[in-house]
């Protein structure tokens, strides 16, 4: 019996659009390969057509307090969602799920070669994205050996520097 004053606890949702399921799964089945198990029976990921407030966030997570509701919202400019690449859709869904799944926070600091040390970097864009016009030094352009650090962090935030971060 609940006290007078206590709002009843409302059933958890999993309610995520198609375009965003395949980096969901994705995302569970990279924690599974780390040790780590996801669930995902609270979670709502919605679009928006801009960033709320500041006007330069892809991405928001929130929890609701009376049954830990997690819903992420992304904003579908061409800038966040419209035009980037799958590497970069695929880190800011990353990012997302990481505050509301994984409880992280952003991480701001870098690695001693400049790049960030998380993809829960609150500024940083591209941590692993493909060259869309390779020219000249393809290493400094595509970055897309970089993604198993940055997910290796991402599980585990105790995971040592990768060489190329030096």
């Amino acid at each position: 019996m609940a006290c007078s004053g206590d709002a009843p606890i409302e059933p958890t949702v999993y309610d995520v659009p198609k375009a965003v399921e395949k980096y969901v799964q994705s995302f569970v089945e990279e924690g599974q390969k780390r040790g780590v198990t996801i669930k995902l029976e609270n979670l709502i990921i919605e679009f928006r057509s801009t960033g709320a407030g500041s006007g330069d966030e892809c991405g928001s997570c929130t929890r609701a307090v009376n049954n830990g509701q997690r819903k992420i919202t992304l904003v579908e400019s061409s800038l966040c969602w419209g035009s980037s690449i799958e590497q970069n859709r695929e880190a800011l869904v990353f990012h997302e799920l990481g505050h509301c799944l994984l409880g992280r926070d952003h991480r701001d600091d870098l690695l001693s070669g400049g790049a960030p040390v998380s993809i829960m970097n609150s500024r940083a864009v591209g941590f692993y994205e493909a060259c869309a016009y390779p020219i000249g030094n393809e290493d400094e352009c595509d970055k897309r050996y970089r993604r198993a650090y940055y997910l290796d962090e991402l599980f585990n935030a105790k995971t040592p520097a990768p060489d190329w971060g030096k």
